[in-house]
């Protein structure tokens, strides 16, 4: 990780793209109609074989790009960006969000009380509605969990402040990078959020949400929409490096358990819709948990 920038204003974004489409290019838009201006943007792209990348930089001219050779998920994407980056306060963010134009100033109106700061994200179909204010990480099982999923927003969690975020959207004071390093490169995608604020909360850091920062979500357009073989093993896998760096002695026989049962759940639910292939790939990101196969699934 880079030294802490003296640049004390600079907000520098990172977003991580694969196969982005029309929906990076609104993102991006979205970032450079911030009312917040000192801001730099650059768009890590994982090996996208669409036509994503060309576009962003016929279109976008103050954006620095950074194109990788292999796709090194998420994680990997986000810590090629920060080596880069030069603000003090550093977003992360995934390449599908539509953001509010007050979303940066809002969040550093609040900078003294955080050192990692959660927003809102609502569905862009349905903007009235929320696909997520926070995540609930169940301390006996730990497994995370979306709170507010589908539920229509009427302030009920504004005055809540969850332990962990929602990490389609992350800003960062670049001192937390400083201390605990980045994101763990082993998770690729999935839980990877989750076991970066856990490790800041042990190291003494304080998130925040902030209920007035608002953006609207595609959900999971990178990975293909919604629950899927990809996102099913790596949720299954990454889960078990999860628990297997974090959880107590104590709970991690009941924790490991509920493992074997999401994946038998997750296969069982392929199966019901006759995707009886798919059905093995919760059995395999058990089975990679099991012998440590980290990274990239190999398919």
């Amino acid at each position: 990780m880079p030294p802490v920038s003296n640049n004390l204003k600079k907000v520098s974004f990172v977003v991580i793209n694969y196969n982005g489409g029309k929906e990076v290019i609104e993102c991006v838009r979205s970032i450079f109609s911030q009312d917040y201006k000192d801001i730099e943007v650059i768009l890590v792209d994982n090996n996208s074989t669409d036509n994503s990348l060309k576009q962003i930089k016929n279109i976008f001219k103050k954006i620095k790009v950074i194109p990788l050779k292999t796709n090194k998920g998420y994680a990997g994407g986000i810590n090629e960006g920060i080596k880069k980056s030069s603000g003090e306060y550093i977003v992360v963010m995934n390449n599908d969000l539509i953001l509010n134009k007050k979303i940066i100033s809002e969040i550093l109106s609040r900078k003294e009380e955080g050192d990692i700061f959660g927003v809102k994200n609502y569905f862009f179909s349905n903007p009235q509605v929320l696909w997520s204010a926070g995540v609930k990480l169940n301390r006996v099982l730990f497994r995370a969990k979306l709170v507010g999923n589908n539920k229509i927003d009427h302030g009920q969690y504004d005055l809540i402040n969850f332990s962990h975020l929602v990490g389609s959207f992350l800003l960062i004071k670049r001192a937390v990078f400083k201390k605990i390093g980045g994101f763990d490169e082993d998770f690729f995608c999935y839980y990877e959020e989750s076991e970066f604020q856990e490790r800041a909360l042990r190291n003494g850091f304080v998130t925040l949400f902030v209920p007035k920062a608002t953006l609207l979500h595609h959900i999971a357009h990178s990975s293909g929409g919604g629950s899927n073989k990809l996102t099913d093993y790596y949720l299954v896998r990454n889960r078990g490096f999860f628990i297997q760096k974090y959880q107590n002695g104590y709970f991690k026989p009941i924790s490991y358990f509920s493992l074997l049962t999401e994946s038998i759940l997750r296969a069982g639910r392929h199966i019901s819709k006759g995707r009886f292939r798919d059905a093995f790939y919760p059995l395999m990101g058990l089975r990679d948990f099991i012998f440590e196969k980290k990274g990239k699934l190999d398919n």
